[in-house]
């Protein structure tokens, strides 16, 4: 009985202690919306929040980061190079074909900058503009 009590003491002392057993899990839109602001600069649609909450908890981890990876790499190319922004349901077919390993980086880039779109961005002055605003000493 003593070593139940000073058990339960134990556990008690390390649940006050520690912040990890209470850190909080942030809710899929809380996440998505900080990955947006994070990775494209902006606040995501109501749209994207649903289409991006309900993959991240239906997906495996892997899928999911692999998913999230090969989008934000499509919307800074057409960000970048065309001065647009573009929503994943613009671009699903594109992300769908890097998921399945059907196209690479590398040919992305060359269809944006073979495109007449980006032609056009580039004789309007659009094309290679930054894709976030420098902030002097902001936190990253």
């Amino acid at each position: 009985m003593r070593a139940l009590k000073i058990a339960v003491l134990a556990l008690a002392v390390l649940a006050l202690t520690s912040d990890s057993l209470f850190a909080r899990v942030p809710q899929p839109e809380e996440f998505v919306a900080t990955l947006y602001q994070r990775f494209a600069f902006r606040d995501p649609t109501p749209a994207e929040t649903t289409y991006w909450s309900e993959r991240i908890l239906n997906m495996t981890p892997e899928l999911a980061e692999k998913r999230l990876r090969n989008w934000f790499f499509v919307h800074a190319v057409y960000k970048t190079s065309l001065d647009k922004t573009v929503t994943i349901h613009q671009v699903q077919n594109l992300v769908d074909m890097l998921d399945r390993g059907e196209l690479t980086y590398e040919a992305v880039q060359w269809s944006v900058f073979t495109s007449d779109e980006y032609k056009k961005a580039k004789a309007e002055g659009r094309a290679g503009k930054f894709f976030m605003k420098y902030t002097p000493n902001a936190p990253l």
